[in-house]
């Protein structure tokens, strides 16, 4: 009762859901201003933007898409001629969202609220885009501003003026660092690459990233391949120390198996080197083989992983993949094939004790001849 509700569709038009904002002004009540549909069978609120029904046709003509963060500020851009906004349907912005926006435009412009809690949620989402792919400008609004109020305020050709001059997140990052440090000297230098280094992390695309690890090294005044030790060191720390890791969802711990697999997988793609086996010999993550040796690219073999800490490790291992050769290819195959050597044994161990089902052992000992006779091939074909 004494609701706005706003309908909500996937990009096809298909409503699926609905969002409600109370608008009774009770001063007794203490419960939420947004109730939104539960997530069911034919609603997913982390895979669907609201607007994008709407704002499909003219994210495709502009080339770029607008993500803001509520239904109203979408309407308000609408009204005043900006009609490319889309936003998130009450939750974060999650990977399958940012996905969906790359179908449609390359580039992404953020124009989130300018409070501290907008520039939270710009510096997270940050992350997502750029691994989806897209090219990501930033619009920051002034204190206590959102871009219904702004645009309501200003007007919309002040707001498309504003978009339009956007600057690229790598330009606006650097300077929002040195802004709010003292903007010179060595402490300075090492906070831009700490902070810097899970965005950079995060792109898909090999050569973009290559080329911004340069143009920092440059601003920096340093080595190129300092500055990449650096930044490794510093993303792994910020992996396990940024100031939104508790507001990630906590999953299982990678294993050692896991981290040998993503980084085969990494190196394979980075140095664009298919490897030639009988059998796939991944167990964790064995459908992202053949698209590893089929040419895929890194943004689609990232945008197969659902897990959070899996696509963190791969994007890190395409990373360290730049400085890597075909040799390390070799390296990582035998440690996965002696994984399956030690496992192997300990099944044949463990029958041993039990002193039964001659069977099985036979099937196991020509199972490990087997793995074997594949480490013997992949230390002739890589192993120098």
């Amino acid at each position: 009762n004494e609701a706005l509700v706003f309908p909500i569709s996937t990009s096809s038009g298909k409503i699926v859901a609905f969002a409600f904002r109370k608008i009774e002004n009770d001063p007794n009540y203490t419960g939420p201003k947004y109730i939104n549909s539960s997530d069911n069978k034919i609603y997913h609120k982390s895979s669907i933007l609201y607007g994008l029904p709407q704002a499909r046709s003219s994210i495709r003509n502009a080339g770029k898409s607008i993500l803001v963060e509520g239904y109203f500020d979408v309407i308000a851009l609408a009204e005043k001629g900006i009609t490319n906004a889309v936003a998130c349907c009450g939750t974060a912005l999650t990977s399958e969202q940012a996905n969906l926006l790359a179908r449609f435009a390359p580039k992404t412009i953020m124009l989130y609220d300018g409070d501290s809690a907008g520039l939270r949620a710009t510096l997270r989402s940050m992350e997502i885009m750029l691994s989806a792919g897209l090219d990501v400008f930033i619009v920051r609004l002034p204190e206590g501003e959102d871009p219904d109020s702004y645009v309501m305020t200003h007007g919309g050709e002040a707001l498309a003026e504003i978009i339009e001059n956007a600057p690229e997140w790598f330009d606006w990052l650097y300077r929002h660092i040195r802004e709010k440090s003292d903007g010179s000297g060595i402490s300075t230098a090492t906070e831009i690459v700490d902070e810097m280094a899970i965005p950079l992390a995060s792109i898909s695309d090999e050569m973009k990233r290559n080329l911004y690890i340069r143009e920092l090294a440059k601003r920096l005044g340093t080595a190129e391949e300092s500055l990449r030790d650096h930044l490794r060191k510093a993303y792994r720390k910020q992996r396990r120390h940024s100031s939104y890791e508790d507001e990630k969802p906590q999953v299982e711990k990678l294993s050692d198996e896991g981290k040998l697999e993503l980084s085969l997988l990494a190196l394979i793609v980075a140095l664009k080197k298919p490897v030639e086996l009988e059998e796939n010999p991944l167990k964790l993550y064995p459908g992202l083989w053949e698209m590893a040796n089929g040419g895929a690219s890194a943004s689609e073999m990232l945008s197969e992983i659902t897990d959070e800490r899996a696509r963190g490790y791969l994007s890190e291992a395409f990373m360290a993949a730049a400085d890597s050769d075909e040799n390390a290819i070799g390296v990582l195959m035998f440690k996965l094939l002696q994984k399956e050597t030690d496992r192997i044994n300990d099944l044949l161990s463990k029958l041993e004790e039990l002193g039964n089902d001659d069977e099985e052992g036979t099937r196991l000992l020509r199972e490990r001849s087997e793995v074997m006779r594949k480490i013997q091939d992949i230390r002739k074909k890589y192993i120098r």
